[in-house]
């Protein structure tokens, strides 16, 4: 029982290390001390110091997005939802927090998409939990519809959005946006007014 006690605190110390390492800037030592304690993630339950596996991953995909290196932030992005949903489970709140975020990043890049898929199953898990910031969520969704040309879907998402928003000058901007797009069709001129003058 020692030995398996110090085997399964070997990576938590590897944890350590990284992070050390992370504040003095040293992000190869770092990379190379979180690749030694990875093998905790294999782990079908979660250890007592999960939150620390959890921001050891944060970690790395900070570092690989500071690096420039996309593919490795995304990788480690949905390495974090495996987890996840391995140790917490799915659906959860973090698993669409996570979710949210990795829209967040293809919303970045440019994968509108990628993103407006990601938010979707976002929104649909997270609706149930109190703790789940889902304006944040539908806000994006129609930002990213729109730059999409996607119309429809984006009146929807921000109609969707004012309903819920409640501090005045967001929702102030709420119709403005909406109003943009109504402008775009010619047919629905009046209802763009109808935005403007609220």
């Amino acid at each position: 029982e020692i030995f398996i006690e110090e085997n399964n605190e070997k990576p938590r110390l590897y944890l350590h290390f990284a992070m050390a390492a992370l504040q003095q800037g040293s992000y190869a030592v770092a990379m190379d001390m979180f690749k030694q304690s990875s093998d905790i993630c294999n782990s079908p339950n979660p250890p007592a110091y999960f939150n620390e596996v959890f921001s050891s991953i944060d970690a790395k995909i900070i570092i690989e997005f500071k690096e420039g290196n996309m593919d490795g932030a995304e990788r480690e992005m949905k390495h974090r939802l495996d987890v996840v949903s391995k140790w917490i489970g799915n659906p959860s709140c973090a698993i669409a927090k996570d979710l949210h975020r990795l829209g967040c990043f293809y919303s970045v890049l440019g994968r509108h998409e990628e993103c407006v898929n990601c938010l979707e199953e976002s929104i649909d898990v997270g609706l149930g939990y109190d703790d789940y910031d889902a304006l944040d969520a539908i806000k994006l969704l129609a930002t990213t519809r729109d730059a999409m040309d996607d119309k429809d879907g984006a009146v929807n998402d921000y109609e969707r959005a004012l309903a819920i928003e409640e501090d005045l000058n967001n929702k102030a901007r709420l119709m403005n946006a909406l109003s943009n797009l109504y402008i775009k069709d010619s047919w629905k001129s009046d209802t763009a007014v109808d935005y403007l003058e609220k």
